[in-house]
């Protein structure tokens, strides 16, 4: 993967948005303010954006309240000591990403939370984590089912978003304790290690990630 300091950075405009407004499909205007997340392109230049307004991200996630087994909240999983493709074998750990609601792309937990709290910023760029390896991704309880993630390769590359300034001194790209839900302190254990034999991944346990999201 490219040194990000040699990431040429576009402008901030709504005009680099590649999808329209979630709920009246029109394209994003400056009114709007919607948060701008710029993804590199194989050049590693930042040419286009995924648009959305805090209030769309909140309601996009505020829609898996209440179900244990939401679409957009995953785990990055392990890998199957078999190598199993399909990821039999392969279990759920607290290292937790979301998808975000357009294009299919995942990124850190942390990352999320950064864009919809931190006022002093509404555009960012995504960097691949891993040097851009794809990762088994999959739901939060294991679950194999079609039409699921389950751990299954290809799998995703993982990206976590930087403000312009931390590209512009060279930021390390990498996993910190931020990325990941607070009350999962160790998450690269598995995430039925983390919470005991009697605990859940049940609703409570969502209901917590998606507070810890948006509040």
């Amino acid at each position: 993967m490219s040194d990000p300091a040699s990431v040429t950075i576009d402008t901030d405009d709504v005009k680099s948005c590649v999808n329209t407004n979630l709920i009246t499909l029109d394209d994003y205007t400056e009114e709007d303010d919607p948060i701008i997340m710029y993804t590199p392109n194989s050049k590693m230049k930042f040419e286009k954006a995924i648009c959305s307004t805090k209030e769309e991200l909140v309601a996009y996630f505020e829609a898996f309240r209440d179900s244990s087994v939401p679409d957009n909240i995953m785990s990055i999983y392990t890998t199957p000591r078999d190598f199993n493709v399909a990821g039999y074998g392969g279990k759920p750990t607290g290292r937790i990403v979301v998808k975000l609601p357009v294009n299919n792309i995942y990124i850190t937990l942390g990352s999320m939370k950064r864009m919809l709290t931190e006022s002093s910023a509404r555009t960012w760029y995504a960097l691949p984590l891993f040097g851009g390896k794809r990762r088994r991704v999959g739901n939060l309880k294991g679950l194999f089912g079609s039409s699921m993630n389950h751990g299954q390769i290809q799998g995703f590359v993982i990206y976590k978003v930087y403000s312009k300034e931390e590209i512009d001194n060279k930021v390390e790209v990498k996993e910190t304790q931020t990325d990941y839900p607070k009350f999962l302190v160790e998450n690269t254990r598995t995430l039925y290690e983390i919470v005991g034999e009697d605990g859940e991944i049940d609703i409570a346990f969502v209901n917590g990630i998606i507070d810890e999201i948006v509040s």
